[in-house]
């Protein structure tokens, strides 16, 4: 005499098709297997991966403060000092925008810059500042 009822005998059968399901799937040969996203990619001529395919594709983009405010080149100069010069570059910006925009210009191209090199053309641009006040 079988013990099982209509509804676990059900119960079996589904969890038996699941782990056939489960099998094939991860047995199955991957070499005809494309994804939708990687069939456009292909079609469209464009890498399938998220690396370009080559290093010359790659480029770098530069800051230009010359196309932008001389605001901008304030606060880049302001962050290597946490708002302590704030105040004067603010100032200097006034009297000197174009001054101010291209020192910022050529310490965002260093990609080396320190604060002690932000400091260094602070003190440039605040003669050059005061020079501009004595002769107006």
């Amino acid at each position: 005499m079988n013990n099982t009822t209509p509804a676990t005998s059900v119960v079996d059968k589904a969890s038996d098709l699941e782990v056939k399901k489960l099998a094939t799937a991860t047995t199955a040969p991957l070499s005809g297997l494309t994804t939708t996203s990687v069939k456009i990619a292909k079609q469209r001529g464009k890498s399938t991966s998220n690396s370009p395919q080559s290093a010359e594709k790659m480029t770098l983009v530069e800051p230009n403060f010359h196309l932008l405010p001389p605001g901008a080149a304030v606060l880049y100069l302001n962050d290597f000092h946490h708002g302590e010069h704030l105040p004067l570059l603010n100032k200097i910006a006034r009297y000197c925008p174009w001054e101010i925009r291209h020192w910022s210009n050529d310490i965002a191209l260093t990609h080396d810059g320190t604060a002690r090199h932000v400091e260094i053309i602070i003190d440039l641009l605040r003669d050059t500042m005061e020079q501009k006040i004595k002769e107006a």
